[in-house]
């Protein structure tokens, strides 16, 4: 589905720009944030003294940072609707099981957010959880376009395009189908350098009782450590083992008092 084509506000991009930038270099003084957006001072100075009387900006001396304000926010973005505890505990065991990343995401306005990022053996939390990536250049977003029809894949293709995000990366809309419609027969998605040079991931769409597709399961690492035999094998197995204990063992019913599954994406 199309984004919708209203009249986007100005200020609230700028205001976006101004959070954005804060977070993108972890900080910075009215000079720097006005340049870096590229906005005047005053404009600047108008937007991060809103900001700071909300808690959504702290000033530590002359340097502006990204306050606590958000952090309820993302909090409920993360779990509203979302069974959180039970997508920690399975992408903590996957990541534990393979020694590699492992990741949950959804679909969210045609691009993919990861919810929760585990790194490797010593359940180290990842840093991705928030992060947005392009459906068509990971192995989770190739997932997700596989268990929609072909009508829904073109309508994001045409809305959200097919940039290269590295040499590997299919931008080729009759290429990526292909990978889609393999992807339906195995059963799991696989990115060989698409988004990042040197990485391997594969991913399987994750589906709640009622058809609805709540996100995909991703697991992934350096190409040195997964070569395309060990990929689509070994780690591959994991990973479905995890998608089916997570479909079939009732982890979503963790929270049995809330519509958990009215969040996630339809298939349809």
């Amino acid at each position: 589905m199309a984004r919708d084509s209203g009249r986007p506000v100005k200020s609230i991009h700028t205001c976006f720009d101004v959070i954005e930038f804060l977070l993108a270099e972890d900080g910075g003084s009215l000079l720097e944030v006005a340049d870096g957006v590229g906005i005047a001072r005053s404009t600047a100075h108008n937007h991060l003294t809103t900001l700071v009387d909300r808690g959504y900006v702290r000033k530590e001396g002359e340097t502006y940072r990204v306050g606590l304000g958000f952090l309820k926010l993302g909090e409920h973005a993360r779990t509203a609707g979302l069974p959180y505890e039970a997508i920690r505990e399975t992408v903590r065991d996957l990541a534990t099981e393979t020694g590699e990343e492992a990741d949950f995401t959804v679909h969210e306005n045609g691009r993919l957010v990861s919810i929760h990022h585990a790194v490797g053996s010593e359940n180290a939390a990842g840093h991705l959880a928030g992060s947005t990536f392009h459906l068509h250049a990971t192995a989770a977003g190739k997932a997700i376009l596989a268990a929609f029809p072909d009508e829904r894949v073109d309508a994001i293709l045409d809305d959200r395009g097919l940039p290269a995000i590295t040499d590997h990366t299919i931008t080729d809309r009759d290429e990526l189908f292909a990978d889609l419609e393999r992807t339906r027969d195995r059963g799991f998605a696989v990115n060989d350098r698409e988004y990042m040079e040197g990485y391997r991931s594969v991913a399987a769409a994750v589906r709640a009782p009622r058809g609805t597709l709540p996100g995909a399961l991703c697991v992934g690492g350096p190409m040195y450590r997964n070569d395309p035999e060990i990929l689509t094998g070994p780690v591959a197995d994991a990973l479905l083992e995890h998608v089916d204990a997570f479909e079939s063992t009732g982890r979503p019913n963790a929270f049995p008092n809330r519509d958990w599954e009215h969040h996630f994406t339809t298939v349809e």
